[in-house]
């Protein structure tokens, strides 16, 4: 579900940190599938703990500028 959630959140919510971070490798066209995938999943995985800070009443996810 966060791997759905993260290629919605491409398209609906650029902005959100993880995804800046992986630009150069997910808006590259000549990027390979894999790579692309790779950086899906590793943006997954930071909205996971975003997601667990933010139902755990952790220190909130980092907010960008």
């Amino acid at each position: 579900m966060l791997v759905e959630m993260v290629w919605r959140m491409m398209r609906w919510q650029p902005d959100y940190h993880a995804l800046r971070k992986w630009a150069p490798v997910l808006e590259n066209p000549k990027a390979s599938a894999a790579a692309r995938k790779k950086a899906v999943v590793a943006v997954a995985r930071q909205l996971a703990v975003d997601l667990w800070r933010l139902f755990t009443t952790k220190p909130p996810p980092r907010i960008s500028g």
